[in-house]
């Protein structure tokens, strides 16, 4: 190889690299340009004053959670299942702290609460006490309520318009076993109707963390395992009170590396890309899934219950430069209902698509907003009512 074609080929080389990279950053810069849009809060705050005539409520939850702790004792943030998957012990609490107001979350302006029920749902507790219940709502921060109060919420929807008990055993971070397992230990014998609600965004990820873990693991290897956890609440309750305190200390300190410094450092280190491509590259545990849906099935059979899956899409669904690629596994997981004779509600097709920003938060990424709350409740009344 003569001296003028290897530097020829050295040049391509450079070029080749300093293209990759110019592209890898880029995208990068895409993706923080994306999470500050859906950061924004002085749009935000605009838009609320300006169709609400509403103040943007800038506190963090945790700034919340103090401000209400110095008046009320029993205030508690929302503390969920899979923080303990770190703990590697033989104790997995799947709800939170029992009658106490519970700090959720922002994304519509304002802070959500509730008053958690006696097992630290998202329920009024009164719920638990009737002969019959018209429907269990499983699921993970969706169906849990997240950043709405009630009566705005799912739950709280199908009960106005059924006038009938509806129990919420839903909680954010989790997914389907961890779901399958709170039906496990929670589910009611006089209950008509189970809603398993799938999230398409993050539910496969969640799977993969959960079924990493062998105490979990116990409920799909022993039938008959359970924590009896309807009747240990009291260790539920003071095992996260002790544990909110390291939460505020974390979720500060993370905020307090969002400085420029830090922000520089996770650009070069291209974080959210590699997120990205981490993601798309984690496998979706199809036969575990559906063996873990045919369990649940199996449950609701034999407490006399139907069960419902209802497909949720991703806000990234409908993103026309960033995709969740999730959505790929919707005719598989459709089929795949039909086969085991679940009823299935797709929520994409017949409903959000026909105008998705009008069900989330200032039309951005996050969850449902009230008006698509009330949507989604309304629709699965519909489609259940028979």
């Amino acid at each position: 190889m003569n001296s003028n074609l290897t530097k020829s080929f050295k040049v391509y080389v450079i070029i080749i690299i300093i293209s990759v990279l110019f592209s890898l950053y880029l995208f990068e810069a895409f993706l923080n340009y994306q999470k500050n849009a859906n950061n924004n809060v002085k749009f935000k705050k605009e838009m609320l004053l300006k169709k609400e005539n509403k103040v943007y409520d800038e506190r963090t939850t945790e700034q919340y959670y103090r401000y209400l702790s110095n008046e009320n004792k029993n205030v508690n943030v929302a503390f969920y299942p899979n923080y303990f998957l770190k703990e590697n012990s033989n104790f997995q609490p799947l709800s939170g702290v029992s009658n106490s107001l519970t700090i959720n979350c922002n994304e519509n302006g304002y802070i959500s609460t509730y008053l958690s029920d006696r097992f630290g749902f998202n329920n009024p507790d009164t719920e638990w006490d009737s002969d019959e219940i018209e429907y269990i709502i499983i699921g993970d921060s969706f169906a849990h309520g997240a950043c709405v109060n009630r009566p705005n919420d799912i739950s709280s929807i199908l009960r106005n318009l059924t006038k009938k008990k509806v129990l919420n055993l839903g909680y954010g971070h989790i997914g389907p076993l961890f779901e399958y397992i709170i039906l496990r230990e929670y589910i009611q014998k006089n209950t008509k109707k189970i809603l398993w609600l799938y999230y398409e965004g993050n539910d496969q990820s969640d799977l993969n963390i959960e079924l990493n873990n062998k105490f979990l693991n116990n409920y799909l290897s022993d039938s008959k395992f359970s924590q009896k956890l309807i009747t240990r609440q009291p260790e539920i309750d003071e095992l996260i009170k002790k544990k909110i305190p390291d939460l505020l200390r974390y979720r500060d300190e993370l905020r307090n590396k969002e400085n420029v410094k830090y922000k520089i450092l996770k650009f070069i280190r291209l974080d959210k890309t590699k997120r990205v491509f981490r993601n798309k590259k984690e496998k979706f545990q199809k036969k575990k899934f559906i063996g873990i849906i045919k369990k649940a099935n199996d449950l609701a059979l034999n407490n006399n219950s139907k069960l419902y899956f209802v497909y949720l899409p991703s806000y990234y669904r409908y993103n026309k430069l960033i995709k969740d690629n999730n959505y790929k596994d919707f005719i598989f997981i459709k089929n795949s209902m039909k086969a085991l004779d679940i009823p299935f509600i797709d929520l994409h097709t017949d409903l959000i698509s026909k105008n998705p920003k009008a069900f989330f938060p200032f039309g951005l990424a996050g969850h449902y907003n009230e008006n698509g709350y009330k949507e989604v409740g309304k629709f699965l009344f519909e489609k259940t009512k028979k």
